[in-house]
């Protein structure tokens, strides 16, 4: 008896889950998800327009304005103490910052530099003693192990974007640098 139960009870889960599914693609062929109000005028009956008008935003140059950067770069004993709460708050809107506690958010603004890298700079290199931690900002940074690969370059193991941290296990442990980071665009760290 319980086996009949359970067995009717997640066809009827399934059915519920086929039937949200169902709703869910209606929705979207008839563009109700994009709708913010009916005289929304970016939204028509083309589909293909309402996505291009969706989907392709102007991209943003860098979300940091040249008064953030100067902030930023000005030496921790010269900065006021409003200086000081606003660069805070900006570290806060980080989303590479957004995992830690406001506590310590305040902790790290003495210590934090903007370091703008090129494209192909290496911004830690792989045995070397760890120091510092680089939180990446925009743009891309690839992780290469220096294994050669049949061209001779070493071997990328994955991609690290905005948000993402480099060097922190390394810096915590105590061991030299496993991988080799390098920046794949404009970037800074």
């Amino acid at each position: 008896m319980q086996r009949r139960t359970k067995n009717t009870a997640d066809t009827k889960r399934i059915q519920s889950l086929k039937a949200l599914f169902k709703k869910v693609v209606r929705l979207m062929s008839l563009n109700d998800p994009w709708r913010e109000n009916e005289d929304d005028p970016r939204i028509t009956s083309n589909v293909m327009k309402n996505l291009s008008a969706r989907v392709r935003t102007k991209s943003k140059s860098g979300f940091l304005t040249a008064a953030d950067k100067s902030l930023i770069r000005t030496p921790h004993v010269i900065r006021t103490i409003p200086e000081r709460m606003k660069l805070c708050k900006l570290f806060a809107k980080l989303t590479c910052l957004a995992g830690f506690s406001p506590k310590i958010r305040a902790r790290l603004v003495p210590v934090v530099r903007l370091m703008p890298v090129d494209a192909g700079r290496i911004i830690i290199r792989q045995s070397d003693a760890p120091i510092t931690v680089f939180f990446v900002l925009t743009g891309e940074v690839h992780m290469i192990k220096n294994e050669k690969n049949q061209k001779g370059e070493g071997v990328v193991m994955g991609f690290l974007g905005a948000g993402d941290m480099m060097g922190d296990v390394e810096l915590l442990e105590g061991i030299k640098r496993t991988h080799t980071f390098r920046a794949a665009k404009l970037a800074p760290a």
